[in-house]
């Protein structure tokens, strides 16, 4: 008998909450997700930096773009986890 597939549930199996952000870390993807969204936000930082900004702008430029990278992440793999069964290999 297969899982049932839910919107709640992380791929460990375990309700998406905050407090299992560490459990669902353990997958490969994920820590590449992690590190482009770190990336992702330090090149916003440099850009401002290049551009003339100030340190304020630098530092909250780079963390907004790593947020909105990270929430990005996070959405896509959630929308792909629930459109696919994972029983099935993908083509």
């Amino acid at each position: 008998m297969s899982p049932r597939l839910t919107g709640n549930n992380s791929a460990t199996g375990r309700a998406n909450v905050f407090a299992n952000l560490a459990n669902s870390l353990t997958t490969t993807s994920a820590v590449v997700a992690a590190l482009n969204s770190v990336l992702s936000g330090s090149l916003a930082s440099d850009a401002g930096a290049l551009l003339g900004a100030g340190p304020i702008i630098d530092v909250v430029g780079g963390v907004a773009v790593s947020l909105v990278s990270a929430t990005l992440h996070v959405w896509y793999a959630a929308r792909f986890r629930q459109q696919h069964d994972p029983s099935k290999p993908l083509r």
